[in-house]
């Protein structure tokens, strides 16, 4: 009977401790424990994803990768402020994109630094180091695409069938 009462003593101590456990360490990082946890200052983050080189015009797909909603108030180019156009607005919330359009002479094979800055002053760059112009897709290069896929993907899995009576 002894031995009973020992081994349900320790298994309900093993249940119970770590709650209680638990419990003071939540109560100690809420209550007094919460001074001297310090996350310090949130740093703004956004990443410039996609530049693409169009007729007159630089594009530019940026999203905020940060903790915190940025304001996206300058474009520049090769550190010259050019005015921009943000898509849907320059106010980027957590994980949101947009689009910024830079209208801009751009030449064929000069390297550019496209950059941003957002309301607090923090600069974001991208480096392109050979400018050439973005592929718009256009009805005969699907053509070009579904005749490929035909002679790669089509035509050897019909001979692979057609031949497979024969192999078995």
């Amino acid at each position: 009977m002894e031995v009973k009462r020992s081994s349900r003593t320790k298994t309900a101590a093993s249940v119970i401790i770590p709650f209680v456990l638990l419990a003071v360490m939540i109560g100690y990082v809420f209550g007094p424990g919460s001074e001297l946890i310090s996350f310090g200052v949130v740093i703004p983050e956004i990443s410039i994803e996609k530049v693409e080189f169009v007729d007159s015009e630089i594009i530019a797909t940026v999203r905020n990768t940060g903790p915190i909603a940025v304001d996206v108030v300058m474009a520049d180019i090769n550190d010259r402020i050019y005015p921009a156009a943000i898509e849907p607005d320059k106010h980027l919330e957590r994980f949101e994109s947009a689009i910024v359009r830079i209208p801009f002479e751009w030449n064929e094979g000069e390297p550019y630094a496209v950059g941003l800055t957002i309301d607090d002053g923090t600069r974001f760059e991208k480096q392109v180091d050979v400018a050439a112009p973005s592929i718009q897709p256009t009805v005969e290069m699907i053509t070009y695409f579904a005749i490929i896929g035909t002679y790669v993907g089509i035509i050897p899995v019909m001979i692979g069938l057609l031949w497979f009576p024969f192999i078995s």
